[in-house]
């Protein structure tokens, strides 16, 4: 799915579900300032079409494991292509801030999805790194057979990676229990 079209249906989703989409004070280290989300709500259309454009960006820059810093320089070429693309956000700081806003989508549709299916499995694989600290990554298998009882649509997601003391069955058990 196109991440413009991710990030619209998102927005219909929050306004459909009455879910603000304004972050809680406390996520605000100033009280006094705006968050994002609060200042795209006062945007022109004009305004608002560039921030989806930067939204876009920062998908890309995520969706292909890019370093932040890259997104600086694809906002700059864009600008160099006469793209309206504004002034404003176009650091690798808002790259991460837009970057976290897909991810809170991600999770909260996974978590909606899963919600609704009807079987699941929970698949985990675990490595080591060089500083022998334990990683164990974890998916999940899932379909609802019910939402359409015509075709079949598995899916294999990712959900976490999380560091655990000890590998063991306690460990992994325990790191699988914290994300349900």
């Amino acid at each position: 799915m196109c991440h413009k079209r991710a990030y619209e249906l998102y927005v219909a989703e929050m306004e459909a579900s009455g879910t603000s989409l304004v972050r809680s004070e406390a996520d605000v280290q100033d009280s006094s300032q705006q968050t994002i989300t609060q200042s795209f709500s006062q945007y022109s259309a004009i305004q608002e079409a560039q921030i989806k454009k930067k939204m876009e960006v920062s998908y890309f820059v995520a969706k292909n494991e890019l370093p932040y810093t890259l997104y600086e320089k694809i906002i700059n070429l864009e600008k160099h292509h006469n793209v309206d693309i504004g002034d404003t956000y176009i650091n690798s700081n808002q790259c991460g801030i837009f970057i976290d806003y897909h991810g809170e989508y991600l999770a909260d549709k996974l978590k909606k999805d899963l919600c609704s299916a009807k079987f699941y499995s929970v698949l985990t694989d675990g490595s080591t790194d060089s500083y022998t600290i334990e990683k164990e990554v974890i998916y999940v298998l899932y379909f609802d057979p019910i939402s359409n009882p015509d075709r079949v649509d598995v899916k294999l997601t990712f959900l976490y990676v999380k560091d655990i003391p000890k590998a063991d069955a306690i460990g992994v058990k325990s790191a699988i229990e914290k994300k349900f």
